[in-house]
């Protein structure tokens, strides 16, 4: 089961979005709050839109759900289907907790330039 959680496309693709685009953003507007307070936001919506994306490629492929056979067929599959929606969440608060000790630091080493003066 945990084999087939990391060798999904779409974990891969929520997990590289959920790391690429923050580490991105930290590094590059790290001076816009604004843009760096959204990162949390934006790994949940990608967990999320990538859970959708799934679940609506997993319907388009069955062509018959009149069959209870097909129907049990699709359960199964979509059993792990949400795996993406936890990435993004897990992806969200690990960003929240890096943002705010990030910020802790920002602000301590601020009230250590202004203590000499």
């Amino acid at each position: 089961m945990f084999s087939e959680f990391l060798h999904s496309h779409y974990n891969q693709a929520t997990f590289t979005l959920c790391v690429i685009i923050p580490i991105l953003i930290l590094t590059l507007c790290r001076r816009n709050t604004g843009l760096v307070n959204y990162i949390p936001a934006f790994c949940a919506s990608v967990g999320i839109f990538m859970t959708f994306l799934v679940l609506w490629i997993t319907f388009q492929n069955q062509k018959d759900l009149s069959n209870s056979d097909n129907v049990d067929i699709v359960i199964k599959e979509l059993s792990n289907k949400f795996s993406c929606s936890l990435i993004g969440i897990a992806f969200s608060i690990l960003w929240n907790f890096v943002i705010r000790i990030l910020e802790g630091r920002s602000e301590n080493s601020q009230k250590s330039m202004y203590a000499w003066k």
